[in-house]
């Protein structure tokens, strides 16, 4: 990775998902560290359906990416997809309300 110009990471696929997004669908928060630490703009990137990699970690329930994007990376849960869904709505989708419920806790305290 380190090959990479942190402006690469930015590239996106069809549905304009970055690294990011996988890194967060798929619960790894090493990756997903390691990406914003190239290239903190990855974090405000959007896909074609306006998700956040939050909504992706939400929608996939991964806790440890949710938390970790809220805690350490002022993660926004009012964000909205380009159907209206928050992050909320993307836990419920990914039938899994609950794991947001218990990020929320973690978060505020």
């Amino acid at each position: 990775m380190e090959e990479i110009s942190g402006d690469k990471l930015l590239e996106s696929n069809y549905n304009g998902n970055t690294a990011l997004y996988v890194a967060a669908m798929e619960g790894d928060v090493k990756m997903a560290a390691a990406l914003i630490k190239r290239n903190k703009d990855l974090l405000d990137a959007r896909n074609k359906q306006l998700e956040s990699p939050l909504h992706k970690a939400a929608l996939c329930v991964c806790v440890c990416v949710c938390v970790w994007l809220l805690e350490e990376n002022g993660g926004d849960w009012y964000a909205r997809r380009e159907n209206g869904a928050t992050v909320l709505h993307c836990a419920i989708m990914g039938n899994a309300p609950s794991m947001l419920l218990t990020t929320v806790s973690l978060s505020v305290r």
